[in-house]
């Protein structure tokens, strides 16, 4: 796998752990205008380093709901803070599933409530392999560094919500943090799009280049997304690195 071409696409990663943010975080994050307080707490997530960092308060609403992994608010400031938690998603810097931290909103947010409901209902869907693939026991205040483990769920991972249910549209789809990502959300103003989180099975696509590739599948299953991350990927990598760039076409 040619795993510059990612690193190129998405930029470097703010530390061991790979980071994916909901729309509704990125928007979050963007009304943040990423300031130094919430950019060190990601760094801090992503590090692994997490005791005495106010970042496993275990979260708590007003329902008798039962989550099935542990959600936690990271506190970057007073009343400030990433909602987060343990997932499983495809890394591109091993070319693996690995357990991931997955953010759902940032701030500060009114309607807490509601959001705990629809994480519930999120979580709903997760298959037995992959709640035991989010799972940890080393989740409280001790001093060691938590670092990422490799999953294997054998196709028994579950599906995402679909975008047609609009009470949960803004946690359809998700983003993977980076620094560049982070720099970006600073120095620009207005609406950015930003490269969509992909699967193991997306990312063999976007790496395919040395022999020509024919893609098919059904309206909405990504085939355009792959196909402009092999082109500018491929753009980025080859500006530095000599190497023909071949033209792409999507019918």
């Amino acid at each position: 796998m040619e795993s510059n071409v990612f690193e190129y696409l998405l930029g470097e990663p703010l530390g061991p752990w790979k980071i994916v943010l909901s729309q509704r975080a990125m928007e979050d994050l963007g009304m943040e205008n990423a300031q130094e307080d919430v950019r060190g707490k990601f760094f801090q997530l992503a590090s692994g380093d997490w005791a005495g960092k106010k970042i496993l308060h275990r979260a708590k609403w007003n329902n008798s709901l039962s989550y099935q992994v542990p959600i936690f608010k990271a506190f970057y400031k007073t009343q400030h803070f990433i909602l987060w938690q343990i997932d499983t998603a495809f890394d591109e810097r091993f070319g693996e599933d690995y357990q991931v931290i997955k953010v759902w909103v940032v701030g500060n947010p009114r309607n807490f409530d509601r959001i705990g409901r629809q994480i519930h209902r999120e979580q709903q869907i997760y298959t037995e392999a992959r709640v035991e693939a989010c799972d940890r026991d080393d989740l409280n205040e001790s001093r060691e560094i938590r670092y990422p483990v490799r999953v294997c769920l054998e196709g028994g991972e579950g599906g995402d919500v679909g975008v047609d249910d609009p009470s949960n549209e803004n946690f359809a789809k998700f983003y993977s943090l980076t620094s560049t990502v982070l720099d970006n959300i600073v120095s620009t103003a207005g609406k950015v799009a930003y490269p969509v989180d992909i699967s193991a099975e997306e990312a063999k696509v976007v790496n395919h280049f040395r022999t020509p590739a024919f893609i098919l599948g059904r309206s909405g299953t990504g085939k355009t997304t792959c196909l402009v991350y092999k082109l500018v990927g491929r753009y980025l990598y080859s500006k530095e690195n000599v190497g023909s760039l071949r033209q792409v076409c999507s019918c």
